[in-house]
């Protein structure tokens, strides 16, 4: 929502709601000012003046506004233009409100992970969308790699720990990545300071465990695919899978990672399916308690198919607790395949292919219920229906205007929604939605709602 001091500046700017009329180009053109540069309009501002001259219209202002903010080919902004500034901070500040989790820190002993992820990483995916064209909308879960922040800093990021208590303090890079096999670990730090760029995460290097004596090679900067939901980043925030557990299909699933894929990208919390479609209820011997239940299993059945997907995931240490090596937070990923450990239940599961299953109703009330292969076809399906799409414009709209419209199963509404006041926002942000599927242009969805008769309205169209 529309944050509480910056509604108090738009009604000093464009005057209290009252009844719904329209605004004249420039009133709007310094409401999408405000909520863009978060700043009053300068007097001299050339848009405002080509405006007052009747030579352009609020809307394509408003658009050549964002443009001014456009990313280079290095996905970096006008360092010299502090408009151009603002406006990308505004656009990243919304995208990393829309996830909840941005602490990586579990214990104390492994806080050096804030220094390897950058947990802002899942916002600039919807930020280059806009400011760095062209792109496809669906790219926000369909790239198989990551986006990482540029940053004005006035010197090198590095980060210390003091080793002993002692005051002897010594540089991270200084430190091997493990006990076994001594090989250094010279992470590239996340850059901390205003956001000035965007740009493609580094690949970054494979390197080697030794855990219960096998030798386990993995990249711990590696994106697993479909777009952010697949980022290391993500994926550390969203799961509580408990470090050094690996998943079995039962009580070990990363399952909050499905929860917060439904909440985060589709703007719906379990449950989405209905009662009678609770599948998996089960009186067997030493099934998990929760499969005994179609209460619970309402959640269960589309959470832990979905998982699935993360079945060959282990999250683990940086390094073994032995002498003075830092510890910090990574994934290790198995091989289907690959040498096995642990009781066999769990070898099953874990070391098998990474499939799982897209199970729930989306907001018409159509039941879903696609086998994917893997993280990447996962990403595919979401993209190929229409829940994204809704959650984006709610969130944009919302953002605009200030007006929450919920998403969940529209069917199950009693008859007296559709004759609520109310449903036209509904109804105007499905039809945002579809037109964003058919044509994945985030910024033309933008520039929709600044021609709409909401936005240009004095009331966003509360009396309309």
């Amino acid at each position: 929502m529309v944050p509480t001091l910056l509604v108090i500046f738009l009604i000093v700017m464009t005057g209290p709601p009252g009844r719904a009329e329209g605004m004249n180009s420039e009133a709007v053109y310094r409401r999408c000012y405000a909520h863009l540069v978060r700043a009053r309009v300068p007097a001299d501002d050339s848009l405002l003046l080509e405006i007052k001259s009747g030579k352009i219209k609020a809307p394509p202002a408003c658009m050549a506004l964002i443009r001014r903010a456009g990313l280079n080919d290095d996905g970096m902004v006008n360092t010299k233009d502090p408009v151009a500034k603002s406006i990308l901070r505004t656009f990243q500040s919304l995208h990393s409100s829309w996830f909840s989790n941005h602490e990586l820190i579990r214990v104390e002993t492994n806080f050096p992970a804030s220094n390897m992820f950058d947990t802002g990483q899942m916002g600039y995916y919807f930020t280059r969308q806009i400011l760095s064209q062209p792109h496809k909308f669906s790219d926000i879960v369909t790239l198989a790699h990551g986006w990482r922040g540029r940053r004005q800093h006035a010197a090198a990021p590095r980060f210390f720990i003091d080793t002993k208590g002692n005051k002897r303090v010594s540089k991270l890079v200084e430190k091997s990545w493990g006990a076994n096999d001594g090989k250094p670990f010279r992470p590239e730090f996340v850059e901390f300071g205003p956001l000035i760029g965007i740009q493609r995460a580094p690949a970054g290097e494979s390197n080697t465990r030794i855990v219960e004596g096998e030798p386990w090679t993995f990249n711990w900067q590696a994106s697993r695919g479909a777009g952010f939901l697949g980022t290391p980043s993500y994926i550390l925030l969203s799961t509580t899978l408990p470090q050094c557990t690996e998943p079995d299909g039962a009580l070990a699933v990363h399952r909050a990672w499905s929860s917060a894929v439904l909440k985060d990208l589709l703007c719906r919390g379990l449950p989405v399916i209905e009662p009678e479609d609770a599948r998996g209820v089960t009186e067997e011997a030493g099934t998990p308690p929760f499969r005994r239940k179609a209460s619970c299993m309402q959640c269960h059945s589309t959470m832990d198919p979905m998982a699935g997907v993360l079945r060959n995931l282990e999250i683990i240490e940086t390094t073994a607790d032995k002498g003075d090596l830092f510890r910090g937070l990574s994934l290790m990923g198995f091989t289907p395949g690959s040498p096995l450990r642990g009781p066999a239940s769990v070898q099953a599961y874990s070391h098998a292919a990474p499939e799982g299953t897209l199970y729930m109703r989306d907001f018409r009330g159509r039941l879903i219920d696609e086998p994917v292969a893997d993280l990447p076809q996962l990403g595919r399906v979401l993209a190929a229906h229409d829940d994204m799409y809704i959650c984006t414009a709610k969130r944009y709209f919302e953002f605009f205007t200030g007006i929450d419209v919920q998403i969940r199963n529209f069917s199950k509404d009693p008859d007296g929604v559709l004759s609520s006041p109310y449903f036209k926002y509904r109804d105007f942000v499905v039809e945002l939605a579809e037109k964003l599927k058919a044509d994945q242009d985030l910024p033309r969805m933008i520039e929709r709602i600044f021609t709409s008769r909401y936005y240009q309205s004095t009331s966003y169209g509360v009396e309309l």
